[in-house]
């Protein structure tokens, strides 16, 4: 029996995988961000180069977060933020996690790509 990667999961008959994002994925990244979050987005030229900047080093440093994206055929249809930080938990500091900015494009909405990149979160987190 073939043993699958587990970031790979079947969305209604279309092959989906969940991968780290890299910056050649940024421009799909910030379109299902803003579109996900648009009573929190500045849509002045200036406001995009300012989210622009601040999200593309984020995603260069990969200390603090990291950038998931759910791809079909090639496209990045869904994204989500792990957040890694540490927490004095009983005066031992560890390592935990959240996630944030979690987005679907419009165009995949109703087809739980949003509880795949939830389960992925758990998944990774837990392992960590």
């Amino acid at each position: 029996m073939e043993k699958k990667n587990p970031s790979e999961q079947m969305v209604k008959g279309e092959k989906m995988e969940i991968r780290q994002l890299t910056l050649q994925d940024f421009d799909k990244y910030r379109e299902i961000s803003y579109r996900s979050y648009p009573s929190i987005r500045d849509f002045s030229p200036q406001g995009y180069q300012d989210y622009d900047q601040s999200v593309q080093a984020l995603m260069e440093s990969q200390n603090e977060e990291l950038f998931f994206g759910a791809i079909e055929d090639g496209k990045v249809v869904g994204i989500m933020r792990h957040i890694l930080f540490q927490m004095n938990i009983f005066g031992k500091m560890e390592e935990v996690g959240g996630f944030g900015y979690l987005g679907v494009d419009p165009f995949y909405k109703r087809r739980g790509l949003a509880g795949q990149l939830l389960a992925y979160f758990e998944k990774t987190a837990l392992e960590r």
